[in-house]
């Protein structure tokens, strides 16, 4: 697991299991009407990925840049800028 410095390992051991859930969550909310809250989502996403397991990120890795790419392309400007901005 990959060390952060403002997290103990034995925090980020413990709390893995429980941002992995949170995960299955936020996932859900990438496909939200609201472009702040996909952008919110993504974001949220990359924090999460920071504390997970490198196996559930490598898991979720091809849905989450499918799913972004796609938002990207039927999005106009303004959503564009969103998304990317974060």
């Amino acid at each position: 697991m990959r060390s952060l410095p403002h997290i103990s390992e034995s925090a980020q051991n413990n709390y893995s299991d429980q941002m992995e859930q949170i995960l299955d969550s936020v996932i859900n909310w990438v496909n939200a009407k609201d472009p702040r809250c996909r952008a919110d989502a993504f974001e949220c996403i990359g924090s999460i990925s920071l504390v997970i397991s490198q196996a559930r990120v490598l898991k979720e890795l091809k849905k989450i840049i499918t799913t972004f790419l796609n938002l990207y392309k039927k999005g106009n400007l303004d959503d564009q800028f969103v998304m990317t901005k974060v």
